[in-house]
C-alpha cells in the first residue's frame, strides 16, 4: 500500500540565487521608485506583464503616473546597453509615436489597477507620455540616442541630481523634472484643457536704463510676486544639474541645511523674507500701462519711472533665478508637519522680486555672460565663490581665456581618449572620479595658454590662430573650437603613449580599484601635462613618433612618490631621466 504524503509538510521549495547585476539591478528599480515617489508620482509595476501594442510584443519594466502625465521606466544595471535598449526601442518607439492609442490600448491590457491610477478628468488625448531609461552602468551611445529623440536618461550624475533636488524642495522639484521631460507648461495638468491664456500678472514699478545705468534697452522692474508662481516657472542655472553638456551654468546647488533651517524660520515665525529676489523675465514678457485702459507700452512709452502692469508667460523656464533661490526655493511643497503652515504661506505672503529684461535679440551667450558677472558681483562679496564654480563663470564671461579652454579641453577628455567617463565634471560624479580643478589651475591653464611660448598654441599651425588674440570675447568661434579640438587631440595623444609606455603590472586600469594605477591619480596627470610644456620649450617634437623614439623604461619611473604639489618636480624629474 501506498502512503499518502503528508498534506501539513510543505514543499521545499529552491530559493533562487541572485547574481551581483540581478542585485545591482534590484537596488537600483527601488532608488528610482523612491525618487519617482517622492516627486509625487504612483508606480504601476508592470514588468511581469506581456503586451502585444502595434505589432510588436514586450514588457515595460513601470509605468509612473501624476496627473495626466504618464512615464514609462526601463531599467539595466548591465554593462551591455546598446544590446538591451535595441530590443525595447521598437516597442518604444510605436509607444512614443502612438500615445492616444497607447493609453486607451494600455486600459484594456493592464486593466482596473491601472485604470484606478489615471486621473478621471482628462481623456486619453490629454495624457502625455513620456519614456525614461534609468541605466546604472553605462550611458547609451550618442547614436543610440539620436535615433531615439525623446528618450531620456537616467544616469550617473544626472539621476543623482534629481535625488538631491528632491531631497532638498521634495514634490517641487517636479517642475524641474518636467523640463527634463521635455515638456511644456500647456502640456501638465489643467494647462492642458484650460482654455485661459497662460500668463502671471504684476503690478510693478518701471526703472529704465537712464535710471540704472544697465545696457540700452534694458529694463529692471520691481515687483511682488507669491512663491507659488515663482516656483512653477524658475529655473535655475545650476553648474551640475541635469543638463550634463550644458554651458552656461554657473549657480551652486541648493543646500539642503540651508533650505531646511530657513522652511523652519518660515513655519516659526510665520515672517517673509524682505531682502529681494534677482531674476531675468523672458523677452516675451508684456509691459503694460497700470491704467484702466492697460495698452500694451512701446519702447518711446518706457523712458521714465513710472508704475505698471507686467505680463509673464508662464513656463517652466520663464523666470531665471540669479540670486535668492534659497529665499524662493524654502517655500517648497513639502510633507513634514511644517507643511501645512507653509502652504497657506506659499499662496498668502510675496517675494519683492528685482526682474531684468534684456532687449528683445539679445544673443543668448551675452545674456549668460551678464547673469553671471551680476551673480559672481553679488556672491563674491558676500563668500569667497569656490574655484571650481569660478572656473564655470570664466568660460562664461571669456571663453577665450586659458582657462575656460582649458576647462573645455577636460570637458572633450571626459568623453574621450584614456580617461573617458574617469574624469570628474559634475559635482554629482562619482567620488572616486578625478577631480579636475586643480589639473585646470595648476597644469592645463599653462598648456594651452593662447600667450605661451611653451604652451600648444606656439606650435599649432593654423593661419586663423591670430584670432583668438583679438579682444572680442563674447561671441563664440570656429577658431577657438578648432584650438580646443587640436589641445585634446595632443593631449589625448601623449597620455595613451604613457599609458601603453608604463604597462598595466604598475597598477590597474579602473579608478574604482584601490590598487589602481598611479597614472590615474590627479598630481600625476598635472606633472605629466608640465612634462609637455616642457617638451614644447625646448623645442621637442610634440607627437607620436617622437615619443616611441625618445621616451624610455617609462615603467621604471616611481609616479607614486609625487603627491599634492609636486608636479613640478615629477616633470623635470621624468624629462631628464626618460628622455634621450
Amino acid at each position: 500500500m501506498k502512503l499518502k504524503n503528508n498534506p501539513s509538510k510543505p514543499k521545499k521549495t529552491t530559493k533562487k540565487t541572485l547574481t551581483q547585476e540581478d542585485r545591482d539591478r534590484k537596488k537600483h528599480i527601488k532608488g528610482v521608485r523612491s525618487l519617482m515617489a517622492l516627486l509625487g508620482f504612483n508606480c504601476f509595476q508592470s514588468d511581469q506583464k506581456e503586451i502585444h501594442f502595434e505589432g510588436r510584443t514586450g514588457e515595460i519594466d513601470d509605468i509612473f503616473v501624476f496627473e495626466n502625465i504618464i512615464v514609462i521606466l526601463e531599467y539595466t544595471a548591465t554593462n551591455n546597453v546598446a544590446e538591451h535598449l535595441s530590443k525595447k526601442k521598437v516597442l518604444l518607439d510605436k509607444i512614443h509615436g502612438n500615445q492616444r492609442k497607447f493609453i486607451s490600448y494600455a486600459k484594456e491590457a493592464y486593466g482596473q489597477r491601472f485604470i484606478d491610477l489615471l486621473d478621471s478628468q482628462f481623456a486619453d488625448n490629454d495624457f502625455k507620455v513620456c519614456i525614461i531609461y534609468a541605466s546604472k552602468k553605462i550611458k547609451p551611445s550618442e547614436e543610440m540616442l539620436q535615433s531615439m529623440e525623446y528618450l531620456r536618461v537616467f544616469h550617473g550624475a544626472t539621476e543623482t541630481y534629481f535625488e538631491a533636488l528632491v531631497k532638498s524642495i521634495e514634490k517641487s522639484a517636479r517642475f524641474e523634472f518636467y523640463k527634463f521631460l521635455g515638456l511644456q507648461f500647456s502640456d501638465v495638468g489643467q494647462a492642458t484643457y484650460d482654455t485661459k491664456e497662460h500668463i502671471s500678472i504684476y503690478q510693478a514699478y518701471l526703472l529704465p536704463e537712464n535710471f540704472s545705468n544697465y545696457p540700452q534697452g534694458t529694463k529692471i522692474l520691481s515687483f511682488y510676486a507669491d512663491p507659488k508662481s515663482v516656483i512653477e516657472s524658475a529655473y535655475v542655472l545650476r553648474r551640475d544639474g541635469w543638463q550634463e553638456d550644458g554651458d552656461g551654468f554657473y549657480q551652486r546647488v541648493l543646500v539642503h541645511s540651508k533650505i531646511k533651517q530657513m522652511r523652519s524660520y518660515l513655519a516659526d515665525e510665520g515672517r517673509v523674507f524682505v531682502n529681494n529676489v534677482i531674476a531675468t523675465l523672458p523677452s516675451s514678457t508684456i509691459i503694460r500701462d497700470y491704467d484702466v485702459s492697460g495698452k500694451t507700452l512701446t519702447e518711446e512709452d518706457l523712458y521714465d519711472l513710472k508704475p505698471v502692469k507686467v505680463e509673464v508667460p508662464k513656463s517652466y523656464d520663464g523666470i531665471g533665478i540669479i540670486d535668492g533661490q534659497h529665499r524662493v526655493f524654502c517655500y517648497h511643497e513639502g510633507r513634514g508637519t511644517q507643511e501645512k503652515t507653509i502652504a497657506s504661506l506659499r499662496t498668502k505672503q510675496l517675494l519683492l522680486i528685482t526682474g531684468i529684461i534684456f532687449p528683445e535679440g539679445t544673443p543668448e551667450i551675452q545674456k549668460l555672460a551678464y547673469e553671471a558677472r551680476l551673480f559672481l558681483e553679488i556672491n563674491d562679496k558676500q563668500k569667497r565663490v569656490h574655484s571650481a564654480l569660478k572656473q564655470d563663470i570664466e568660460l562664461i564671461l571669456n571663453p577665450r581665456s586659458s582657462t575656460s579652454i582649458a576647462k573645455s579641453v577636460i570637458k572633450n577628455m571626459s568623453k574621450s581618449g584614456i580617461y573617458k567617463g574617469m574624469l570628474q565634471t559634475n559635482y554629482f560624479d562619482r567620488s572616486k572620479k578625478i577631480k579636475t580643478s586643480s589639473i585646470v589651475s595648476y597644469g592645463l591653464k599653462y598648456l594651452v595658454n593662447v600667450d605661451g611660448a611653451n604652451s600648444l598654441f606656439s606650435i599649432w599651425e593654423d593661419g586663423r590662430k591670430n584670432e583668438l588674440l583679438k579682444k572680442d570675447i563674447t561671441t563664440p568661434n570656429l577658431v577657438l573650437s578648432a584650438y580646443i579640438d587640436f589641445c585634446t587631440e595632443k593631449i589625448n595623444e601623449f597620455f595613451v603613449f604613457i599609458k601603453k609606455a608604463y604597462g598595466l603590472e604598475n597598477g590597474v586600469w579602473n579608478i574604482e580599484d584601490e590598487d589602481r594605477s598611479p597614472l590615474l591619480n590627479q598630481p600625476v596627470i598635472s606633472g605629466l601635462i608640465h612634462t609637455m610644456r616642457v617638451l614644447i620649450e625646448k623645442g621637442r617634437p610634440i607627437n607620436a613618433k617622437s615619443y616611441e623614439q625618445k621616451f624610455f623604461k617609462i615603467e621604471e619611473f616611481n609616479f607614486t612618490k609625487y603627491q599634492s604639489s609636486h608636479w613640478k618636480e615629477l616633470a623635470v624629474d621624468f624629462y631628464e631621466n626618460h628622455y634621450r
